[in-house]
């Protein structure tokens, strides 16, 4: 980013199910459907989180905890698209 305000990047995780079914989404338009609650389990990118992350370890800003990056509905899309047609993958 301009002016030494940090990095961003795609943070990638795995995904953990042992931890319970209350830290999993739930599937809405599958649970409609079938009258049970479905979770997403995301099989699509094999059992792993993206999301963006802003790393502040090198900006020169004050008070830099206070600030927080949201990434746009496009931005986040476009990311969805890409990982959805196996186009890019990224390191853990």
């Amino acid at each position: 980013m301009p002016h030494r305000l940090g990095s961003l990047r795609i943070l990638k995780k795995e995904m953990n199910y042992s931890a319970g079914k209350n830290k999993l989404k739930i599937n809405w338009q599958e649970t409609n459907k079938h009258k049970k609650v479905v979770y997403h389990l995301n099989d699509h990118t094999d059992g792993f989180n993206y999301r963006w992350f802003w790393s502040k370890k090198n900006a020169i800003v004050k008070n830099k905890t206070i600030y927080s990056f949201q990434a746009t509905r496009t931005n986040k899309r476009r990311l969805a698209s890409l990982l959805k047609g196996k186009k890019v993958d990224y390191y853990e």
